[in-house]
């Protein structure tokens, strides 16, 4: 229970740090995906405003836990971001 509050206690200091580190955006590519029956494409429009090459989704028929609830449409984005050519692996 001590980590769960302590997640809580520190969520002043987390919004003051993330202030701070927003103002200069990410340089490197992100991937943003939300799932359609939960944050939806507010994954993908908030870190357009924390990274400049950001790319993503909304995954369709998928709440919060992606993995587990599209594990094969979530591969094909992580190996389409990643630019691997071993989607043949998914089968």
């Amino acid at each position: 229970m001590r980590a769960g509050f302590e997640y809580y206690r520190a969520l002043f200091d987390d919004i003051k740090q993330n202030k701070e580190y927003s103002m200069v955006k990410l340089q490197m590519p992100v991937l943003a995906l939300g799932g359609k029956c939960s944050f939806g494409s507010a994954a993908l429009e908030s870190m357009r405003f924390l990274a400049i090459n950001v790319s993503g989704s909304v995954v369709p028929d998928s709440g919060h836990w992606i993995p587990e609830e599209r594990p094969r449409f979530f591969t094909e984005q992580l190996f389409a971001f990643f630019g691997s050519n071993t989607t043949n692996i998914i089968k």
